[in-house]
């Protein structure tokens, strides 16, 4: 079993598009996420070294893996401080990240859950 802050992948930025004032997408590609594979959870994330060093990391909620392509996808809050904010709101195609493993926490259950809500 992989060490939770393992960083067996590496990735580069293909594409940073600001969706909002303070949201960033962006999507990795390269030969350094050979293997990388989903962990099939809904609340998947992983850690992003941001530093050559891999001395900043933080973890990030996964937005979307396509495998056929090698493409992952993460949205970026890039709020005002913060590392890893002023990392994703300066990102360039071409910028490299360290990435571990994916995995999450919650697993649903079996059964059928039902969901409802008001506006009130």
């Amino acid at each position: 079993m992989e060490h939770e802050d393992a960083l067996p992948y590496t990735a580069e930025v293909s594409s940073a598009v600001r969706l909002t004032p303070h949201t960033t997408r962006i999507t990795f590609t390269g030969r350094g996420l050979a293997g990388f594979d989903s962990s099939g959870r809904p609340d998947e994330r992983l850690l992003v070294a941001l530093a050559p060093d891999h001395s900043e990391r933080r973890s990030y909620t996964v937005r979307r893996w396509n495998p056929e392509c090698g493409e992952l996808v993460i949205d970026f809050v890039t709020h005002a401080g913060g590392a890893a904010a002023g990392w994703a709101r300066d990102a360039e195609p071409g910028d490299t990240v360290g990435l571990s493993g994916a995995s999450g926490w919650y697993a649903p259950p079996q059964e059928t859950h039902r969901l409802s809500s008001s506006v009130t």
